[in-house]
């Protein structure tokens, strides 16, 4: 029972991060394969939760608590930029303030807080599915199933020549910025 809950905990976590990293990518044409098609920054979140589940699940003493969630907060963190990166390459840094209209005072205000807002609420979901999929980790079981589905897709990978898994936004992030450095 509680292999098959954690199991269920991490297809939970690691479908809704890939939702939320897919997010900016979402065609109004085919909604459900943009949204659930899974991508190398899924592979590397997912990852990280499972460190994060090596190290322990919300250790009971005190010293150790920091460290955990100093390790769920570079999740969420890495989380906020693959989204944010993606929103930019998307629809350009200024997405907000052409929602708004151009120009000052309201619309350059708006434009701030529903940028606060937006990240408050991609950190909190991260947050969330976090410690869902770290926990969903914690069972050998959970984590076989996980391997056995990444292996198998990445073999498809392979047959269907790179049609099952989308691009890196952090491989065109590190791109952008060393071509930038030049």
């Amino acid at each position: 029972m509680q292999t098959a809950r954690s199991t269920l905990r991490l297809a939970a976590g690691l479908i809704g991060f890939d939702i939320l990293l897919n997010l900016p990518r979402l065609d109004p044409a085919s909604p459900v394969l943009t949204l659930l098609a899974p991508s190398i920054d899924l592979l590397i979140v997912a990852a990280a939760c499972w460190a994060i589940a090596q190290a322990g699940e919300a250790p009971r003493r005190e010293e150790m608590r920091v460290p955990h969630r100093g390790a769920r907060i570079l999740v969420c963190a890495l989380a906020a930029f693959l989204l944010g990166y993606a929103v930019a390459a998307r629809f350009g840094l200024d997405v907000v303030v052409h929602l708004f209209g151009i120009g000052g005072g309201f619309a350059a205000a708006a434009s701030v807080v529903v940028s606060a807002a937006m990240a408050a609420a991609v950190v909190s979901a991260s947050w969330f599915l976090t410690g869902l999929a770290a926990a969903g980790f914690q069972k050998p079981v959970a984590r076989n199933v996980f391997l056995l589905v990444v292996a198998l897709s990445a073999i498809l990978q392979v047959f269907t020549r790179n049609l099952v898994y989308t691009k890196s936004v952090l491989a065109r992030a590190v791109l952008d910025l060393v071509a930038r450095l030049q």
